[in-house]
């Protein structure tokens, strides 16, 4: 009877986990995919004309110039703004083999390709979690407006979050230099993977940094008969260090979209006659109180699961995850798609989870889906959109609700990780290898 029970409640949950799929599944085809087959919005022609120019070997220092760079969109016969200003050179290289076809054949053969890839991401993640198939894909799906805005704009987060998660499960099975080398070149795309640097030093993980170092340098050193040494110079000499300190281009400081602690400090307190002149309270002290105080704190609690879980075998799980969610919500601006990102980390938590029984596994994976989902909703109403309200206002900070919603993420996963770590410390832990629960 309790065997027959279980086996009732096996299927249900599969069958659930079946429609789940079939109504992310069609969210995303008429929200991101359909709409991306027809229509080229802001962020695709960044990666196109870049690489169109690189092909054509064309002077390159106008992809720094953000007037100059929208001369050349435009010559190319498309509308949208673009801003290649705060991407790394071998960005450029990305759509090179499609800079050849029409911008809309283009962007339709890399809607294709992102689609393929959410496949290979759920095969990824059943790999890492051992999930079933179903629920691995779905994980993918809940993540929102993040792919979807990906497959929409043409973006390239689910192609370099793939490559991350490839990365990890070759880290897992011990092709250390392979996994070195994707991890590198996710680097060299976007800085992301710069995140788990410490755990792999403190792990003595050498032919894995080895490998980051060779695929960064590598795709730098393919971009360097187009860009030429001065234009790589310039760019992580001045537009790296600028991009990681906040100080990004037009006023975006104050940008309300770009969802950061840095956004949201500037609006409340740094005046600006022409971007923020009317901010909540105008106080230079407060703005860095404040930030330094959330950066010390990140740190710290980071520096504690480092120094507290050194010995334990879920060590790079556990400082991988943590370090990856704090370097996404401290970066200066952040967009949906950058939530791709929060991907691997929130696997790697929850297939802890997982193995240890926390029954809070599925609040986890509701606060995921609520980063994903409710933001963009709640975008829509006056209110929270900081259209019409004013930086004085203390109703403001409501514009930064993705940040809010991040931040409970943050916080839950601190959380978790803690109350596993405690429950477990006078136990003997969970093989590595043991196979865990495929439903949940």
């Amino acid at each position: 009877m309790i065997r027959f029970f279980f086996l009732k409640l096996n299927i249900h949950q599969q069958k659930l986990s079946w429609m789940l799929m079939i109504l992310l599944s069609l969210f995303h085809l008429q929200a991101g995919i359909l709409p991306g087959w027809e229509k080229i919005q802001d962020d695709f022609p960044n990666y196109y004309v870049s690489a169109k120019l690189l092909s054509h070997h064309q002077d390159l220092s106008v992809l720094y110039s953000n007037e100059l760079f929208n001369e050349k969109i435009k010559s190319f016969g498309l509308q949208p703004v673009g801003q290649f200003a705060l991407y790394a050179p071998p960005n450029a290289l990305i759509l090179l083999p499609l800079s050849g076809l029409t911008p809309i054949t283009a962007k339709r053969v890399w809607l294709s390709v992102n689609v393929l890839l959410i496949f290979v991401c759920g095969f990824l993640i059943k790999k890492i979690t051992r999930l079933r198939w179903v629920a691995s894909l779905n994980l993918l799906l809940l993540s929102g407006f993040a792919l979807t805005n990906d497959l929409f704009l043409g973006q390239v987060y689910l192609f370099t979050t793939t490559l991350l998660l490839l990365g990890i499960l070759f880290f897992y099975v011990q092709k250390n230099y392979l996994s070195g080398l994707l991890l590198g070149t996710v680097l060299a795309f976007k800085y992301v993977s710069i995140g788990i640097v410490p755990t792999l030093f403190i792990l003595r993980k050498w032919k894995v940094l080895f490998g980051m170092m060779v695929g960064a340098l590598m795709l730098n050193i393919i971009c360097l008969p187009f860009f030429g040494t001065t234009l790589l110079s310039y760019f992580y000499q001045h537009v790296f260090f600028s991009h990681i300190n906040g100080l990004l281009y037009e006023g975006r400081p104050y940008a309300v979209q770009y969802q950061s602690w840095d956004s949201l400090l500037n609006n409340l307190f740094v005046y600006d006659e022409q971007f923020n002149s009317h901010p909540f309270m105008r106080s230079i002290t407060l703005f860095y109180v404040i930030k330094f105080s959330l950066l010390t704190m990140v740190l710290t609690l980071l520096s504690w699961f480092f120094i507290r879980t050194f010995r334990n075998q879920y060590f790079f799980d556990i400082t991988t995850s943590l370090s990856l969610i704090s370097l996404l919500i401290l970066e200066p601006g952040s967009a949906t798609y950058h939530n791709l990102f929060l991907l691997l980390p929130f696997i790697l938590i929850l297939r802890l989870m997982i193995i240890h029984n926390c029954r809070l596994k599925f609040v986890y994976i509701a606060c995921f889906a609520l980063i994903g989902f409710i933001p963009a909703v709640l975008n829509r109403y006056t209110i929270f959109n900081g259209i019409n309200e004013s930086h004085s206002s203390i109703f403001f900070i409501l514009s930064f609700h993705r940040l809010w919603f991040e931040m409970v993420f943050y916080f839950c996963s601190v959380y978790f990780l803690y109350s596993m770590i405690k429950d477990n410390s006078h136990q003997k832990l969970h093989p590595v290898h043991e196979q865990i629960n495929e439903n949940f």
